[in-house]
């Protein structure tokens, strides 16, 4: 007995990963080497350390892993072939191995997988299998871990714990000891950090990190979700904090950087829930007959700066995620759903892309950079689809309203001719704010078009500057802004000056809300001059600031011996003129428009007379005139709506004939409670509404790409972040005909055109059957994997040599990417580093799969949470996948998915037939077949694990 006691005692710690260790000292050094020197490498000391290497040794040599090249030295077999790779696990244990030494994957027994996990990046040998000449693997190392933190619910015994992931590839429990469960109970739905996973163990250790709540609550499932592919669901507090504390004023400085398009119509199409909106549209009919189109993007790169832990969170994430009841933003909400958000009525810094297009939508000229803007309106899609549907009505209303707005100018004009000073006959001055100022910027554009250089709007006003300065010698630079005299009091600081021989002060600079906008500049001097008579402002002429900003010059009277009135002495003097203070600073006149004006820089002569040398204005949204200019602003938008719908559907035509494929999936939504109970489940079509926005996006995509990516007609060869699609995989397609040659398509792959052709052919005619769903979404998975990479190799899916994205940077990293390379290479700078972007690109690509999952997993958790209110109903559904151990059943009405196992399948005994995607059955001959309908009721919902398990009903 004490023999045996000693045989069996173990002596000292076990080595952890002794395996793995051995194969990287002969596996990195290529020599032979004796259990000394290992153990010498290893720092290994003791004699019970050394035995253990002596038979791990022995074990890897028996196996044939390694080899003993002389007595007692060892190194790794060259007759096993080793290869690294990732591993894909199923279900049962077994696993893949996926490496692109193999065409095909190769097939790894649980007996061999050795600790191995879901997406691990492992080295194995590969050998044939005696019995054929199918490979198989063995994992002989771990190289790195995928992930070490796993969602899972705490089962606890007496003095420890396991947690049973929720993962069904996690094929272990994670063992927690007492000391390692915190404030975790039994039961609880916990995140589970594995720290360690002895080879002699069959179970991983861990570290309880986090307890999500109690199984089936509504957010603990949605963080669990969110948990599992490592997506986090706040943000740390010190990046709110900087987002909260980070400059966001749009500044007089930062508006002459950029192209000034505030006063164009513009305007933005987004879902009706939406918050952050990317993007918008602006749109202006020019004299030649064709249109100027804006695409303008949020400006996200102009406050999220490189290097700042505001850009390594976003950087991180890589991409918001959208579930079913929320989104988990890129960015902070702060930025998100606000700075950087184009909402309707607010200025926002954006980049752009502008075109000008004639009506085949061809692409004349382009421009790209940073712009300035101002969004009129927000649609939903569904407003915008109303007005695409019912276009013959609204284009008689559009009539209507373009007579009506040319009677507006004309009294508009006449309104100039007549005496300003007279508040009674200038009822139409609302339209100086809308109409006039929008029909000057567009004059601009087209007397810069008639000129053979064809002047753009910026250097139209940097000439203005020029000529004025030269002429009127009143030029202001940064260097001398004093050159038109001495500052004197009243305006903005150091932008009124006085000439001190004739006594006039010249004012610089924008008169109201430091707008910088020439022309509504113009517009509100007119109307300070009526409201304040005794004050009068005359137009000069122009400067600018370093040549890039451009100002109106004002003249107006020399005040002397000004100090600055009190506010009761501003009180008296407003009320002299028939306007009733609202607030300290604010007052209002009801008689002919209401304002909401601000007098600023209120002087006081010596003579007690009051002169208000600036102001700003504000108009009340409840006034007549204010809803007359809004129904002509209104009719202008539903014109350039539908003209940019008659010129998206020219592009997506084109786009079609070129080979891009036409994937118009529904998405499935759900209506919920303020409970986020599912109510309801209704499908998501992409109309035209959609397919407008979709183009445009596109056009801009693709454009960007090209001006980055194509020099000549030639690759550039410049740094850049392209959106590839490679074409499908031969074999892929192959598999796909076999599949829908059940429901009597077909699809011809002879060639790249054929292809597409007949893709889109079999997407046109399976549209709204009962198996739409099913074959859309197998065609889809016959496709390669879109991605971000720095190696362009096109667009298969859309037909594009050149595509990047450049549309989304609130919620996608790459795009804030593309604005920062883009500006790069719009200042002039040299290509960057491509090692560094394209190891961003894989990422970002890495990042969006995981939020495509979680976002799967969300609709799929809803789905079934859904369908728990429905048990012991009938549903039709479709067989939509057939498997040995059950079929698969979509329903058709709500897209949900169950299983119904072949064991409850009760009128026959079943098996599966892979060559017919079916399951016969043995005395019957009964074929359940893939794509075949049939009822089904709801016989199990779990919500933890995310399943749903249907009886069959009828076939």
């Amino acid at each position: 007995m004490s023999k045996r006691k000693k045989i069996y005692k173990k002596k000292g710690k076990q080595i952890k990963d002794l395996t793995r260790k051995i194969f990287r000292i002969l596996n990195n050094d290529n020599k032979s080497f004796n259990h000394k020197q290992i153990a010498s490498k290893l720092d290994i000391k003791d004699t019970d350390g050394r035995n253990q290497i002596i038979k791990k040794l022995g074990e890897l040599k028996s196996d044939g892993k390694i080899k003993e090249s002389e007595r007692g030295k060892y190194q790794l077999n060259e007759d096993r072939k080793y290869h690294i790779g990732t591993l894909d696990l199923t279900s049962n244990g077994n696993a893949y191995f996926i490496c692109d030494d193999f065409e095909e994957d190769i097939f790894v027994p649980n007996v061999n997988v050795n600790h191995g996990l879901q997406g691990d990046l492992v080295r194995v040998y590969v050998y044939h299998k005696r019995k054929n000449k199918k490979l198989e693997a063995d994992v002989v190392e771990i190289i790195e871990r995928a992930k070490t933190e796993f969602v899972g619910t705490l089962q606890m015994s007496k003095n420890f714990g396991f947690v049973i992931p929720d993962n069904n590839k996690m094929y272990a429990d994670i063992f927690i000891s007492k000391s390692k469960i915190g404030d975790a109970q039994d039961g609880d739905k916990v995140v589970v950090k594995m720290t360690d996973w002895p080879e002699n163990s069959k179970n991983p250790f861990g570290k309880i990190t986090n307890v999500l709540g109690k199984p089936g609550e509504h957010d603990t499932e949605i963080h669990s979700i969110l948990m599992e592919y490592g997506l986090p669901y706040e943000f740390p507090k010190e990046v709110e904090e900087y987002a909260k504390n980070m400059p966001i004023e749009i500044t007089s400085e930062e508006i002459g950087k950029r192209r000034d398009m505030r006063e164009d119509l513009t305007f933005t199409i987004d879902p009706k829930d939406a918050k952050d909106f990317d993007d918008a549209l602006s749109f202006t009919e020019l004299e030649n007959g064709n249109y100027e189109i804006g695409i303008h993007i949020a400006d996200v790169s102009h406050y999220v700066q490189p290097n700042t832990i505001l850009d390594n969170e976003a950087y991180d994430r890589a991409t918001s995620v959208y579930l079913v009841d929320r989104v988990v933003p890129m960015l902070p909400e702060l930025l998100s759903n606000g700075v950087c958000s184009l909402r309707p009525n607010e200025e926002k810094l954006t980049f752009s892309a502008v075109f000008e297009m004639n009506d085949k939508a061809q692409i004349v000229n382009q421009w790209f950079g940073r712009t300035v803007t101002y969004s009129d309106k927000r649609f939903t899609y569904e407003q915008a689809q109303e007005i695409i549907e019912n276009q013959e009505k609204n284009t008689k209303f559009v009539k209507n309203q373009e007579n009506e707005e040319t009677r507006n100018e004309i009294s508009q004009q006449i309104s100039e001719r007549s005496n300003r000073t007279n508040v009674e006959e200038n009822r139409t001055l609302e339209q100086i704010f809308k109409v006039e100022s929008r029909r000057r910027s567009e004059e601009n554009r087209r007397n810069a078009q008639k000129g053979s250089n064809k002047l753009s709007e910026l250097d139209l006003e940097r000439l203005i500057t020029e000529t004025f300065a030269k002429e009127k010698n009143v030029w202001q630079s940064l260097e001398k802004n004093i050159e038109l005299g001495v500052p004197i009091k009243g305006g903005h600081e150091n932008t009124n000056y006085l000439d001190v021989e004739d006594k006039k002060v010249y004012k610089v600079n924008n008169l109201l809300n430091n707008s910088g906008s020439i022309n509504k500049t113009i517009d509100n001097a007119q109307l300070h001059n009526i409201i304040f008579p005794n004050t009068k402002l005359e137009l000069v002429g122009f400067t600018g600031f370093d040549g890039r900003s451009v100002f109106p010059i004002f003249k107006q009277q020399y005040i002397p011996n000004a100090t600055e009135a009190s506010p009761s002495d501003i009180k008296v003097y407003m009320e002299s003129l028939g306007f009733k203070q609202t607030t300290s600073e604010s007052y209002v006149n009801d008689d002919f428009l209401v304002f909401d004006l601000y007098p600023r820089n209120v002087l006081k002569d010596n003579d007690g007379d009051i002169y208000v040398i600036d102001s700003e204005v504000k108009l009340i949204k409840n006034n007549e005139l204010e809803q007359k200019s809004q129904d002509t602003e209104n009719s202008q938008l539903e014109k350039a709506i539908l003209k940019l719908d008659e010129l998206a559907k020219k592009m997506r035509k084109e786009r079609m004939r070129k080979g891009a494929i036409s994937f118009d999936r529904v998405e499935v939504k759900f209506n919920l409670n303020e409970h986020n109970e599912p109510t309801g489940v209704y499908f998501k079509e992409s109309k035209d509404a959609n397919k407008l926005i979709e183009e445009f996006m596109l056009l801009a995509n693709k454009k960007v790409a090209e001006f980055i990516g194509k020099e000549k007609g030639r690759p550039s060869n410049k740094t850049f972040i392209y959106r590839v699609h490679d074409e499908p995989n031969i074999e892929k397609l192959a598999g796909l005909q076999n599949i829908i040659s059940k429901f009597g398509y077909k699809i011809n792959t002879e060639t790249r055109e054929k292809t597409s052709q007949s893709l889109n052919k079999l997407l046109s005619e399976v549209k709204g059957k009962g198996e739409a769903n099913m074959v859309e979404t197998l065609t889809i998975r016959s496709m390669s994997k879109a991605e971000y990479t720095t190696k362009n190799i096109g667009h298969y899916g859309l037909a594009f040599d050149y595509y990047s994205h450049f549309t989304s940077p609130i919620r996608r990293y790459p795009d804030v990417m593309t604005h920062r390379l883009l500006q790069h290479y719009l200042d002039g700078q040299k290509s960057p580093n491509v090692e560094e972007y394209e190891q961003k690109c894989k990422h970002s690509s890495s990042m969006e799969e995981l939020a495509s999952k979680a976002e799967r997993d969300s609709i799929k958790y809803m789905q079934i949470k859904y369908m728990q209110d429905h048990k012991n109903m009938e549903f039709k559904g479709v067989i939509s996948g057939v498997t040995e151990w059950g079929i698969y059943v979509e329903i058709i009405e709500n897209k949900c998915e169950g299983m119904v196992r072949i064991r409850d399948i009760k009128d026959d005994y079943y098996i599966y037939d892979e060559k017919q995607y079916a399951v016969v059955g043995q005395a019957t001959q009964n074929v359940i077949q893939l794509g075949d309908e049939v009822t089904v009721k709801v016989k199990n919902t779990d919500l933890e694990r995310k399943h749903l398990d249907f009886m069959l009903v009828d076939y």
